[in-house]
């Protein structure tokens, strides 16, 4: 199969989650109530503005919102999706703070 027909759910398995894990963000694991600021990678974390792809935690912190999307998607608007998220990640133990608009440090996407 060729990478351009990939859609989103396989782009992120075969690609991104492969590459996250490489960089030593793995495992990545579903986000839980139970367990809201994991370290590594958390899928489909909530925000107010919707579920984030992935939020990458450090000692119990976002440090970053990973958005993944299929590879025939504009990086460009995978980059606006992923700012909504940071600024709708919510504030609380999970969070570093504020960073003027954003609540997550660093934003990323992905294709």
């Amino acid at each position: 199969m060729d990478d351009a027909e990939l859609n989103e759910a396989k782009t992120r398995k075969m690609l991104i989650d492969k590459a996250l894990g490489a960089a030593g963000w793995g495992p990545i694991v579903p986000y839980s109530e139970n367990n809201p600021c994991s370290h590594g990678s958390v899928e489909e974390y909530p925000t107010s503005k919707g579920p984030a792809a992935y939020i990458l935690f450090h000692q119990g912190k976002a440090i970053a919102c990973v958005e993944g999307k299929k590879v025939k998607v504009a990086p460009m608007n995978v980059l606006q999706q992923a700012k909504r998220y940071a600024r709708g990640f919510p504030a609380g133990p999970c969070s570093h703070g504020s960073f003027g608009e954003f609540h997550i440090p660093f934003i990323y996407s992905c294709v």
